[in-house]
């Protein structure tokens, strides 16, 4: 991912997410091609930092948005791709998330909204962090895809 995304800008974000029982957590920036295409691996960098180490085991999600709103493209991972429980994670040190979004072979050109979030899969209904405006994800940026 780092070599990929080496000519890629840093985009600063810095929202802080929140859920029941969680502690907070503020993604810094993240990172991610502006091009791609169908059938290849879009990767994505997260920076973010915990407020205070989290009890809970939350995992991340990243969806390539189609223009009507739903995912065309979904990954589903925990720190360190899975190696590693949230749970685990210091708190008040920046993090990367590196992942990598595979894109279905049939997707059309076009320009996709790529987002990212993180959830708690114990609780009841899998809630979702939340920002201070209520929504349930952050948005990272836009990748055109040719």
């Amino acid at each position: 991912t780092p070599t990929q995304l080496q000519n890629s800008p840093l985009t600063p974000l810095n929202v802080t997410l929140v859920g029941a029982g969680t502690t907070q957590i503020t993604i810094s920036a993240a990172r991610v091609s502006s091009l791609s295409q169908p059938g290849r691996v879009l990767p994505v960098e997260i920076y973010y930092r915990l407020g205070a180490q989290n009890p809970d085991d939350l995992r991340w999600f990243v969806q390539l948005l189609r223009p009507e709103g739903y995912p065309a493209a979904l990954l589903d991972t925990g720190p360190e791709d899975g190696y590693l429980p949230f749970s685990a994670l210091p708190a008040g040190t920046e993090l990367v998330e590196r992942a990598g979004l595979l894109l279905p072979d049939n997707l059309p050109p076009g320009r996709y909204e790529l987002i990212g979030g993180l959830y708690n899969p114990v609780q009841v209904g899998t809630p979702r962090l939340r920002a201070a405006d209520g929504s349930d994800f952050v948005s990272i940026g836009y990748v055109v895809v040719q």
